[in-house]
């Protein structure tokens, strides 16, 4: 157990729990059956932090599910979010945090707590950013959980391979059944290119295969070297065919980048790359054949960097009208705001639906809502982790969630604060095998002056 059974403190967790979530809605109405199931379920994880790593790793393979509330969605990575947060406000984890670590988290918190202000002073709803603000102090937290937990990442790279497995098991069959006119449920359709696109249950196409693809790279890497190598080979090799059927074109450069890099890497076992030279070649038959047929919905893969109609199109437009709202140089500075694009603009292919514009570029979203006072800290996080972690795995991960995140932005879902939260792990890991250093060479020293 990690807490103590006292009623009092289960009470405290109880309201805590219900404050949180209530911050999350953003709102003090009719929603106490709500806070009191969010209530129990926090005070279950608490319990076992074994289960609240099964419960991180599961949450962003079911972001499709959430429960509409005052104008918001709560979604369950949210209230493992507010579990999260709870457990490191009531100190039930004993694991210190090293100065990296620290400083790394500092860093973010400053940005977290800066997009507070400017969002205050900027947005012209700031009633409707709290919610994505309280979301990403639930992601904050999340990934501060993983850091102080270190002996829980086994667990939750292992779930996580298995749940990107398993979306592809029955994603790819989904699509294909979407194609053949059988069923639609788990796709959507692509109005752009035609066909269908899958998502199963995350919360659209793009980021299901942002998210297989990532958890696939993972799977080509050392992190994952305890999970069968089976499932790893399965992952490898299925994940580009998940990507295609997404019709998400960055997603699959990534890969790409990924396999390139990895079949040069002699630490990777023979079977991952096994499964890189099957999916390559799989590649080369299937694009040849799409160049020949123009099969239905995609023909967007043929040309993975046409910016010029098209969903690249669509996404560039909402780049140059982003980079024209900062107008000013304090608007440059301090941004204009979280979430805001969406708030000054409408969807122009949604214009009867009222629906707000989205802005899909990671790097572009943190400027505009933060300035380059936010790009700086987030930068100089990213920069700190790096540098510590000193592993060439990260770094390939690293450069392939930018890839990704350039046209399909994930910043408040919780998957990219765990591969946020695996990154501080390793932070860590380098701080105390640097500090073991200095301890046993100062051991050695004071024996040779004897």
């Amino acid at each position: 157990m990690i807490i103590s059974k006292g009623s009092f403190q289960y009470l405290g967790i109880c309201i805590l729990a219900a404050v949180t979530i209530g911050l999350a809605i953003g709102t003090a109405g009719n929603t106490l059956a709500l806070l009191l199931i969010g209530g129990l379920i926090i005070l279950g994880l608490l319990q076992n932090k074994l289960w609240f790593a099964v419960a991180i790793a599961l949450t962003p393979f079911v972001s499709r599910y959430g429960i509409p509330v005052a104008g918001t969605v709560i979604r369950p990575e949210m209230v493992v979010g507010a579990a999260a947060l709870a457990s490191l406000l009531l100190g039930t984890q004993r694991q210190a945090l090293t100065r990296g670590q620290q400083y790394v988290i500092g860093l973010l918190a400053a940005w977290l707590i800066f997009l507070a202000v400017t969002t205050q002073l900027n947005a012209p709803n700031p009633v409707s950013s709290a919610p994505v603000w309280a979301w990403l102090l639930f992601d904050l937290s999340i990934m501060v959980w993983i850091a102080k937990n270190d002996e829980c990442i086994r667990r939750i790279v292992t779930i996580s391979i298995w749940c990107a497995s398993a979306l592809c098991l029955v994603g790819i069959p989904l699509w294909a059944a979407a194609q053949a006119g059988i069923t639609t449920w788990g796709v959507q359709q692509d109005y752009t290119y035609g066909g269908y696109a899958v998502y199963v249950t995350v919360y659209e196409a793009n980021i299901y295969a942002s998210l297989i693809v990532l958890w696939a790279i993972v799977a080509m890497t050392q992190f994952a070297a305890h999970v069968p190598t089976s499932i790893r080979m399965f992952l490898v090799l299925a994940a580009p065919i998940a990507t295609v059927a997404a019709h998400t074109r960055a997603a699959l450069v990534a890969w790409v980048f990924a396999a390139i890099v990895m079949l040069f890497r002699k630490k990777v076992t023979t079977g991952v790359k096994v499964s890189l030279a099957a999916a390559g070649a799989f590649a080369v038959a299937f694009f040849a054949n799409v160049s020949a047929t123009n099969f239905d919905g995609l023909s967007k893969f043929v040309n993975p960097f046409d910016f010029s109609g098209g969903t690249g199109g669509y996404r560039s437009d909402s780049w140059q009208v982003a980079l024209s709202d900062l107008s000013s140089t304090v608007s440059w500075l301090a941004g204009l705001g979280l979430n805001s694009f969406g708030q000054r603009h409408l969807d122009p292919t949604k214009i009867s639906q009222q629906e707000a514009w989205y802005l899909g570029n990671i790097g572009i979203q943190i400027l505009y809502d933060g300035g380059l006072i936010a790009v700086l800290l987030v930068a100089g996080a990213l920069v700190l982790t790096l540098t510590r972690a000193r592993s060439l795995d990260a770094l390939v991960l690293t450069v392939s969630f930018a890839i990704v995140a350039s046209l399909t932005s994930t910043l408040w879902l919780s998957q990219t604060w765990i591969f946020a939260g695996l990154a501080l792990a390793l932070v860590g890991r380098f701080d105390q095998a640097q500090e073991s250093t200095k301890i046993s060479v100062a051991v050695d020293r004071g024996a040779a002056r004897r």
